[in-house]
């Protein structure tokens, strides 16, 4: 019984249905007004009135209170034919919304709006599977919202099914509280009208992009994406500096990859304030990288800029615990 009710709260909340609250209104009034005329004109009390009228409705049909009466009979086949039928619209509802449940559980396709401070990643580029991987392996609740079907799967990863380029799919997501949105459709053009379209919807949400060229990067840029790169640039330069220096594509990922450690902002001490970049750096408890002022971010080589208030630093920093990451190509299903 309890399983019962806690499906029809379900289908109310879930479905909104308005349908729904009132085929189940309609039952309760059939089931009250059908037991208590039937009392009446068929000489029984009230209590076996809603009982028979209970059993009926149901389709349980014991027999053992039955009409006896012509009225009586009138009353039985009038709660018969509009309290069955609307009882089966209802439980047909309740072994949908259970199917329904089991099957996106099965996806891995179950409601995300609940989670809070998510990356959000909308579409599958052929980078996304190596981000995930890298998302989960710091623990980081990730949502997809792609066409395809996840064939891989990873802890704290969870799918939804649907189409990215589609601003009305975005219902789906918790975008309200995410820690951010990762852009990673088919091509340029897809994700800069994403851009768009989030900027406008959350102009405070953080949204990040991988654009292949400069140009889009700088329109991303000029839509206040705060962090984006551009893979081609990134690449060729790459690239053009291992002529010179052959293991610096090796430090590059050495640095990123390396499991022990971590690149975050952090603000600048206050002692820092007012000081030359590369004279205070030699203060920071552990590595400082660079410093990140004004949309830029300085290393203190042939620019030593002064440290103005707000200023945050790029650490990088040992984890405490260092733990095997799970594999970021994931596991097939």
């Amino acid at each position: 019984m309890w399983f019962i009710l806690k499906k029809l709260r379900s289908a109310i909340v879930r479905t909104s249905s308005r349908n729904m609250v009132i085929a189940l209104v309609a039952v309760a009034l059939i089931i009250v007004l059908g037991g208590l005329a039937f009392a009446a004109y068929d000489g029984v009390s009230w209590p076996t009135g809603m009982y028979w009228a209970v059993t009926t409705a149901t389709t349980v049909g014991y027999g053992d209170v039955v009409p006896k009466t012509p009225t009586g009979r009138v009353i039985a086949v009038s709660v018969m034919l509009t309290a069955i039928p609307l009882m089966g619209y209802v439980f047909a509802e309740i072994a949908a919304l259970t199917v329904e449940s089991r099957m996106r559980r099965w996806l891995g396709l179950r409601s995300v709006m609940h989670l809070q401070k998510a990356v959000i990643v909308l579409g599958s580029a052929s980078w996304v599977p190596e981000l995930l991987g890298a998302l989960s392996a710091h623990d980081s609740a990730v949502v997809v919202l792609s066409t395809t079907s996840p064939s891989l799967s990873w802890e704290h990863v969870h799918w939804v099914q649907g189409d990215p380029n589609e601003p009305s799919q975005y219902a789906a997501l918790p975008l309200a509280t995410a820690e951010a949105v990762v852009l990673g459709l088919d091509s340029d053009a897809d994700n800069l009208l994403a851009a768009i379209g989030l900027r406008h919807l959350f102009p405070d949400l953080v949204i990040l992009s991988m654009p292949e060229s400069e140009r889009v990067a700088q329109a991303l840029r000029d839509l206040g994406v705060a962090v984006h790169v551009a893979r081609d640039p990134l690449l060729a330069h790459v690239l053009a500096k291992s002529l010179d220096a052959p293991h610096a594509g090796k430090l590059l990922f050495r640095l990123l990859l390396h499991d022990q450690y971590r690149i975050e902002e952090e603000p600048v001490p206050a002692n820092w304030v007012g000081q030359d970049f590369a004279r205070a750096r030699k203060t920071a408890d552990g590595v400082c990288l660079g410093l990140i002022q004004d949309q830029e971010v300085y290393l203190g080589l042939d620019e030593d800029p002064k440290v103005a208030q707000g200023a945050m630093m790029l650490q990088l920093i040992r984890n405490q615990e260092s733990t095997k990451k799970p594999d970021p190509r994931g596991k097939k299903e």
